[in-house]
């Protein structure tokens, strides 16, 4: 079923991410992460910068940043969400349509599992085995280069 327009609210206190130790990744989430889902249009997360969560927001770089919008994620890699089923609380199964951002880029399609906590923290997992942690810095603590830049400046 399509929700159309509706992103569907996650409780932290309901959410399975509080019983992942450190927000890692079990048995638990993977089950759900496999089930089937209900169709959603967007992420229940806050648009804007995403930092490595292991990385201070004030010393964040290229390497450990991604711009987080409604449709996608990117960062030297530009990835649409073309489609996203929640599997269970707070657990989002998406299908991104990659594309390097450098000229003549490989493009590619991945099948990506968020663990959401809140509407800020997320870890991701893809098919292909890599895992992310990552939570929203908001653009005042971004190192001064990153400060000017703002998600309200791209187009939607």
């Amino acid at each position: 079923m399509v929700l159309s327009g509706v992103s569907v609210p996650v409780n932290a206190n309901v959410c399975c991410c509080s019983r992942l130790s450190g927000m890692g990744w079990n048995a638990h989430a993977r089950d759900l992460a496999d089930a089937g889902g209900v169709r959603v249009t967007t992420l229940p997360l806050e648009p804007g910068y995403c930092v490595a969560s292991d990385t201070p927001c004030g010393e964040a770089s290229n390497a450990t940043v991604a711009l987080l919008r409604r449709t996608g994620i990117g960062g030297a890699r530009v990835s649409a969400f073309t489609t996203i089923e929640q599997t269970g609380p707070g657990i989002y199964r998406v299908t991104q349509s990659c594309q390097e951002s450098q000229p003549g880029g490989a493009a590619s399609v991945a099948v990506v599992t968020y663990v959401l906590s809140g509407n800020a923290r997320f870890v991701s997992r893809s098919d292909e085995g890599w895992s992310h942690s990552a939570r929203r810095c908001s653009r005042s603590t971004m190192p001064p280069e990153w400060r000017p830049n703002g998600i309200r400046d791209l187009p939607r």
